[in-house]
C-alpha cells in the first residue's frame, strides 16, 4: 500500500520514459486524487525524437501522442496532470499504470507497466433521513445507518450550520427541531459520526416546510349579499382549535371555535350586518382565525340587496286649482296647462336600518323634488301641458336604494275654444247687422264660452263698438251702413282659454237703388233729389271724367278762362301775327323773340302747366314762364308777309 510510486519503460540506447505519481485522499468522497508527472531520461544528448507515446492510469488514457507525430523530447518533465480515482466501498483500491513510447522509432519500442495498491480510506457510515412529521414550529426527522453511530447532528440550512443532537450509540434514531418559523421551508440534512472510524457522513438535503398557522383562505372568502348563507374556507391541516370571527365594517357580527377546514356562516347574522351599513350598499368584512395568539385574516365585500329598498304605500295626486275643479267637478280631472297638481306619496318606509333620504315625482322626464315629512312626501303647483304625460314617484333611502310607483293620470284632452262666424246686414244694407257664430270648445263639467265683439270702421284704428254676443244663435249689432267695418270676435272659455276670429263687412248702401217715392235712381248712395240720377263718385268715359262741370267761364283779351267744379282751371288763347323785318336772320331761317301777357287770374292758380303750338311757322319755344307773361321764341322761313298763329293752353288748380 502506498500513496506514491513510479514506473519506467524499457530503454532504447539508454533512453526511457518514467511516470511518477503521488496521491491525496478524501474520506467524505471516498476518492484519491493521483497527481502524475511524465519525464524523459537517459542518453547523452539533451533531447531525442519519439513517435507515439501513451500513458494509461486506472484504464484512462491521460496522455498520448499520435503515431504521425515526430517529437523532439527534451530530457526532464514531458507532461503532468491529475486524475481522480474512486475507492471501493470498503475504502480499498488498486490501480495500474502503463507507459508506452517509440524512441527514435515510428512504432512503440519501449513499454512499462505496474499495479499499485493505495492506502485504504477510512469509510464513514451510510446515512439516510425521512420526515417523521412537522408542526407550525417543529420538524421531526428519522434517520438510519449501516453502522453504529456515535454522534448525530442536523442542519436546517443545507449544511451551512450544524447543531448536535447527542450520542445515540445506535444505527437509527430520530430528532425534533423546535423554534422554527410557521410556513417556512428548511433544507434539512443529517450528519452522523461512525463509531468505528470516527468518520462523519452526511445525508442528502431534504426541503421540508413547516405548517402555517390556521388562516382563512382568500379564494374561499366570498362576496355575498346580506341574507345569504355563505362559507369561509380555513387552512387548518392539523385540525387546530381555531377561534373564528366575522367583523363587518368594524363590528364583530359572528364568532365560533372550530377545528374544521370550513366555517358555514348562517344567514341569521343578516340583522347585525344591516346595522353596520345604514348609509351604504356595500362594505368590507374580515374573516379572521386565531390560534396560539396568532391571528390571520382575509377580507371580501358584502352587499345590501335591492329587496332592502324603501317601500311606497301609495302615490296619489289631486288638482289643487279650485278654479279648475269648480269647473270640472272632479279633482282627478287634469286640464293641461290649467290644473295645479299636488302629488302625495304615503306610508313610506325605509328598510333594514336605513333612513328615508329623498323623494321626487318625474313627469315626462322632468324631476320635481318632494318634501319629506315623516312617512309621507308631497310636492305642489305642478302644471302638465301634454295629454300623453306619465308620472312616477321615486323614493330613495340613505343607502341610495330607490323604489318607484307609477301614478295613473286622468288627463282631459283640452283645447282652447275656437270659432267661426258670419256677418250679414239686415236686408243686405241696413246698419243692423246679424252675427251668427259657430263655436268649438271642450265640453266638461260647467265649462262654457263667452264671445266679445269689437268693431271699427276700416278707415279707423280704434274700436268704436264693443259688446258681448250670444255663443249660440244670432246676435244683432248696429254698424253704420255708410262705412265698411272690421269686426274682431274673441271667444273665451271658463278655463281662460281663448282665440279670435275676424270678419270684414262692407257698406250697407246698394250699388244701384231705385227710389219709387222720389222717382229717382242712385249709385252707391240713397237719392236725395226727386226725379234725379245721382252718383256718389265720378263718371269716366274713355278714361276721361265727364261728371265734372263748369261753374264759371270768362274772357280776358285773347284768353278764355274756365273754372270747373272739381277745382280744375283751364286758360286758353290764340295769338296772331305776320312775319316782318323784325325777324333776325339765323343763317338757315329767321327768328323773333316775343312776349305775350297772361291774364290776371293765373296769379291765383297753383302750379299752372303751359303748352304752346303753331301750325304755320317753323316752330315755337317757351323761354320764360311767369305768373304774368310768356317769353316765346318763334322760328320762320321768311322775314315778311307770312301769317303767324300761336295757340296756348294752360291748366292748373284753382281750388
Amino acid at each position: 500500500m502506498a500513496l506514491s510510486g513510479s514506473v519506467s519503460t524499457s530503454s532504447y540506447e539508454g533512453r526511457y520514459l518514467t511516470l511518477s505519481w503521488s496521491a491525496t485522499q478524501s474520506t467524505s468522497t471516498n476518492q484519491s486524487t493521483i497527481s502524475w508527472t511524465l519525464s524523459a531520461n537517459g542518453g547523452s544528448s539533451s533531447y531525442y525524437y519519439t513517435g507515439p507515446v501513451t500513458v494509461v492510469i486506472n484504464g484512462t488514457t491521460v496522455y498520448s501522442l499520435s503515431s504521425s507525430d515526430r517529437y523532439a523530447m527534451y530530457k526532464g518533465t514531458v507532461a503532468s496532470n491529475s486524475i481522480v480515482i474512486t475507492h471501493n466501498t470498503d475504502g480499498t483500491k488498486s490501480f495500474t499504470v502503463s507507459v508506452r513510447g517509440a524512441i527514435y522509432s515510428t512504432s512503440v519500442n519501449c513499454t512499462g507497466s505496474q499495479t499499485f495498491t493505495l492506502d485504504p480510506i477510512q469509510r464513514g457510515a451510510s446515512i439516510s433521513q425521512t420526515l417523521a412529521g412537522a408542526t407550525e414550529t417543529t420538524i421531526s426527522m428519522n434517520w438510519v445507518s449501516d453502522s453504529t453511530i456515535s454522534y448525530v447532528e442536523y442542519s436546517t440550512d443545507g449544511g451551512s450550520h450544524w447543531v448536535g443532537v447527542g450520542n445515540p450509540n445506535n444505527s437509527s434514531g430520530s430528532y425534533t427541531v423546535t423554534g422554527l418559523s410557521p410556513g417556512a421551508t428548511y433544507n434539512m440534512m443529517t450528519r452522523v459520526t461512525r463509531k468505528s472510524s470516527g468518520v462523519k457522513s452526511t445525508s442528502y438535503g431534504r426541503n421540508t416546510t413547516t405548517y402555517s398557522y390556521p388562516t382563512p383562505l382568500w379564494a374561499q372568502t366570498p362576496n355575498f349579499t346580506i341574507g345569504e348563507a355563505f362559507s369561509v374556507g380555513l387552512y387548518n391541516p392539523l385540525g387546530r382549535n381555531v377561534h373564528f370571527v366575522i367583523t363587518a365594517n368594524g363590528t364583530e357580527v359572528y364568532s365560533l371555535d372550530t377545528t374544521s377546514a370550513k366555517v358555514d356562516v348562517p344567514n341569521t347574522i343578516a340583522d347585525a350586518l344591516y346595522q353596520t351599513i345604514p348609509n351604504d350598499v356595500s362594505a368590507l368584512y374580515y374573516a379572521s382565525a386565531t390560534y396560539n395568539n396568532v391571528t390571520r385574516q382575509t377580507r371580501a365585500t358584502y352587499y345590501v340587496g335591492n329587496d332592502s329598498a324603501p317601500t311606497i304605500g301609495s302615490a296619489t295626486y289631486i288638482d289643487a286649482n279650485t278654479s279648475v275643479v269648480n269647473i270640472t267637478g272632479d279633482n282627478q280631472k287634469i286640464i293641461p296647462g290649467k290644473s295645479k297638481l299636488t302629488f302625495t306619496a304615503s306610508n313610506l318606509s325605509a328598510q333594514n336600518y336605513s333612513t328615508l333620504s329623498s323623494a321626487k315625482v318625474t313627469i315626462n322626464g322632468i324631476d320635481y323634488p318632494m318634501t319629506l315629512s315623516g312617512s309621507s312626501a308631497t310636492v305642489s303647483n305642478i302644471t302638465i301641458t301634454s295629454t300623453d304625460s306619465t308620472a312616477t314617484v321615486y323614493v330613495t333611502d340613505s343607502r341610495g336604494l330607490t323604489s318607484s310607483k307609477a301614478v295613473s293620470l286622468d288627463i282631459v284632452e283640452y283645447v282652447a275654444p275656437t270659432m267661426s262666424a258670419t256677418a250679414q246686414r239686415v236686408s243686405g244694407f241696413y246698419s243692423s247687422t246679424e252675427i251668427t257664430p259657430a263655436t268649438n270648445y271642450t265640453y266638461i263639467g260647467s265649462n262654457t264660452v263667452t264671445i266679445r265683439l269689437q268693431a271699427r270702421k276700416t278707415s279707423e284704428s280704434s274700436y268704436s263698438v264693443t259688446q258681448t254676443i250670444s255663443s249660440s244663435g244670432t246676435s244683432t249689432v248696429s254698424l253704420d251702413n255708410q262705412y265698411p267695418w272690421y269686426i274682431l270676435l274673441t271667444i273665451t272659455d271658463s278655463f281662460g282659454g281663448s282665440s279670435t276670429f275676424e270678419i270684414t263687412i262692407g257698406k250697407g248702401i246698394p250699388l244701384f237703388y231705385f227710389d219709387i217715392v222720389k222717382s229717382s235712381v242712385s249709385m252707391d248712395m240713397f237719392p236725395t233729389h226727386s226725379n234725379a240720377f245721382e252718383v256718389n263718385g265720378d263718371i269716366y268715359v274713355k278714361n276721361e271724367k265727364i261728371a265734372d262741370f263748369i261753374i264759371e267761364e270768362t274772357t280776358d283779351g285773347i284768353w278764355t278762362i274756365r273754372k270747373w267744379s272739381s277745382g280744375l282751371c283751364e286758360v286758353y288763347g290764340t295769338y296772331s301775327d305776320t312775319s316782318s323785318t323784325a325777324y333776325t336772320n339765323a343763317g338757315v331761317g329767321y327768328y323773333r323773340l316775343l312776349t305775350v301777357n297772361l291774364p290776371n287770374v293765373l296769379t291765383a292758380i297753383d302750379n299752372p302747366q303751359v303748352s304752346a303750338r303753331t301750325g304755320n311757322v317753323g316752330g315755337v319755344t317757351l323761354r320764360d314762364v311767369s305768373a304774368t307773361a310768356l317769353g316765346i321764341l318763334i322760328f320762320s322761313t321768311t322775314t315778311t308777309g307770312r301769317p303767324i298763329d300761336l295757340y296756348f293752353n294752360i291748366k292748373g288748380r284753382w281750388k
